[in-house]
């Protein structure tokens, strides 16, 4: 039943509710001209130190060609595959975001309870993205690092190679007999889940590190990533949209939402609450929304 708060104008309140959908921007289109390149570069560093450090005298040399790889297709699997962030946060209320993110007294920050927020999965539905929750990391190493080597780190790789290698004892696979035709089949497909689970933790931490000076923020990012492993010549989705703003043109997809997630919204500091209330009342009303309207708290005076 976690919280999470969006803030945002009233003519893109009116959209949002409207039509039960969020438009998710381009990551490379984001006001932060270094988003994704700064989490980018800091996974690749990541990687190069457990490569240039890794020692051991069994796996060593198989694991150093393995984070060498990853650090070789890294650019097509991290950077060209197509992002789109929608951006929450997870403070109510927040006079720096009023300044940020709304027009002065025209500012709307809409409550979501996260775990109703996406609408359930159609079974036959085929989708060309993945979609989840994250927490944007503000330049904090030790946590991304932690984060990375649960999946990174020659334990975890090493306990998923023993895992299948049980695995394929069970159904009486000998993965050491070359002669069988099912072995290579079998490396193969493990060697391809190992790397599409070691690119999806660089492309999900990538999305979700952010310069420190960011932190007042306190973002809880919904990401939407390309499922393509491996896009040719830059593909765009068919979900790819672009819209306008401020002269210049911002590629963007669509996520639609569950209306009942809202649990409130506020109102931001104005001078004209009631009015504002009622109008808004009559909006939820009309799309059979049950949720409450307050004012903020804020003692904030626009002039």
């Amino acid at each position: 039943m976690a919280s999470i708060y969006h803030y945002t104008s009233g003519s893109a309140l009116l959209g949002i509710i409207n039509n039960s959908e969020f438009w998710a921007t381009d990551i490379n289109f984001l006001n932060d001209h270094n988003e994704h390149v700064l989490g980018y570069d800091t996974c690749i560093k990541y990687v190069e130190t457990l490569k240039n450090d890794e020692a051991d005298p069994f796996f060593g040399p198989w694991l150093k060609s393995l984070y060498q790889q990853l650090i070789n297709s890294s650019r097509t699997n991290v950077i060209d595959r197509q992002t789109y962030i929608v951006s929450f946060s997870k403070i109510s209320d927040s006079i720096a975001h009023w300044f940020s993110y709304c027009e002065k007294n025209q500012g709307y920050c809409i409550e979501f309870d996260e775990d109703l927020f996406l609408p359930a999965p159609k079974e036959d539905a085929a989708s060309e993205f993945f979609t989840r929750f994250e927490d944007v990391n503000y330049a904090n190493f030790d946590v991304f690092s932690a984060s990375l080597s649960q999946v990174i780190s020659k334990d975890s790789i090493v306990s998923r190679m023993l895992d299948a290698q049980k695995a394929a004892s069970f159904i009486g696979l000998d993965v050491q007999d070359e002669k069988n035709p099912h072995t290579d089949n079998f490396l193969g497909g493990l060697a391809a889940d190992i790397m599409r689970k070691l690119m999806s933790c660089l492309m999900v931490s990538s999305c979700s590190y952010k310069n420190k000076g960011f932190v007042h923020e306190d973002e809880r990012r919904l990401l939407l990533i390309q499922n393509d492993l491996t896009p040719k010549n830059r593909y765009q989705p068919t979900a790819t949209k672009f819209r306008e703003k401020n002269g210049a043109i911002y590629p963007y997809a669509s996520v639609a939402f569950d209306r009942s997630s809202i649990k409130s919204i506020i109102v931001g500091p104005c001078t004209d609450f009631d009015f504002k209330k009622s109008g808004l009342q009559k909006l939820l009303k009309y799309h059979g929304i049950d949720c409450e309207v307050r004012q903020s708290a804020s003692s904030l005076r626009f002039t």
